[in-house]
């Protein structure tokens, strides 16, 4: 809009917060603070900051001679804030960090999840089984034309389960023993 136009023209410097996540120090991180996308750089500002998503800054600019020195001093401090062994090495720990916390905090969701779903069909199965035996149950009450059923009668003498003159298993097995 003219508005925010007419505040960028008027302003002193521009900051630019850039997406992209160059590695310090490399020629990417130059090309990303140089030049960006080419859609985010003011070529009339004798200052534009570029601070990119992982912290990597840096300055770019149209500096004229009698500009150059106070931009060279600025340039040069956010240069080694911005590529300090040690800074840039905390920042990589961070990340990494950060990265394994997260990727922890992942695996022990889907842990969880293994184990409710693990839980869920145990229970099942403990209800399939429940009902089964339910359905055995309620079989065994009835008979073949779905009535109480009565128990089996004892052998009686003579239907053809003890040999003749035996009243019991008993008598039946010492009669076998017997005949050996």
């Amino acid at each position: 809009t003219a508005r925010s136009l007419d505040r960028i023209e008027s302003s002193i410097f521009t900051l630019v917060l850039s997406p992209e996540s160059p590695e310090p120090g490399s020629l990417e991180a130059m090309r990303v603070i140089a030049h960006g996308t080419g859609r985010d750089r003011w070529g009339d500002k004798a200052l534009t900051l570029v601070v990119c998503a992982n912290g990597v800054a840096g300055l770019a600019g149209n500096a004229l001679a009698y500009d150059y020195q106070q931009l060279h001093a600025l340039a040069t401090q956010v240069w080694h804030a911005s590529n300090n062994d040690e800074s840039v090495a905390a920042d990589r720990a961070e990340r990494i960090e950060r990265r394994e916390r997260v990727q922890r905090q992942k695996e022990q969701k889907k842990e969880e999840e293994r184990r409710r779903e693990e839980e869920r069909r145990r229970e099942e199965e403990r209800r399939e089984r429940e009902a089964e035996a339910e359905v055995e149950a309620q079989k065994g009450k009835k008979g073949a034309k779905g009535k109480p059923s009565k128990p089996p009668a004892p052998p009686k003498k003579g239907d053809g389960l003890l040999p003749p003159g035996r009243t019991s298993i008993v008598s039946a097995v010492s009669a076998y023993h017997d005949g050996l």
